[in-house]
């Protein structure tokens, strides 16, 4: 029996974390992105996106998703990592923007990576497409 409840009370523990940390996740994505339009003023930023941000449990580390639109096809990996390396220089100032605005203990070290998804997904759909349009052979 009182293991039960030990279970229980640690299964709530946990799902509440998780709702906090999913809640934390949301705010540092707005607020990132908040910062990043009005507070930055560098060219290469207009076009990146805060996709997802992953906060640590004790709220040491963030992991920060960026996705930037592309310019040009032939600029698309330059400009990409360019607007990724602006970010990275200024992860210090973001994350002291981040400690005025957000009125927590510790604001957590973050770690900026591109989020490669939409070129995933891009490349699974032009696979498809190639897929459909070969001829199909009946046996």
């Amino acid at each position: 029996m009182l293991c039960n409840r030990a279970t229980e009370s640690s299964e709530l523990i946990t799902e509440m974390l998780t709702q906090r940390q999913q809640r934390l996740n949301k705010q540092f994505r707005e607020e990132i992105s908040d910062i990043i339009l009005r507070e930055m003023n560098d060219p290469r930023l207009r076009m990146v996106t805060i996709s997802e941000v992953r906060i640590d449990a004790d709220l040491a580390q963030a992991i920060v998703f960026i996705s930037v639109s592309p310019q040009t096809p032939q600029e698309d990996r330059r400009h990409r990592l360019d607007s990724l390396s602006v970010i990275i220089r200024a992860a210090g100032f973001i994350r002291s923007q981040l400690g005025k605005r957000l009125h927590l203990r510790r604001i957590p070290e973050l770690h900026f990576k591109l989020d490669n998804s939409q070129e995933r997904g891009d490349r699974i759909l032009n696979l498809l497409d190639q897929i459909n349009q070969e001829p199909q052979h009946d046996e």
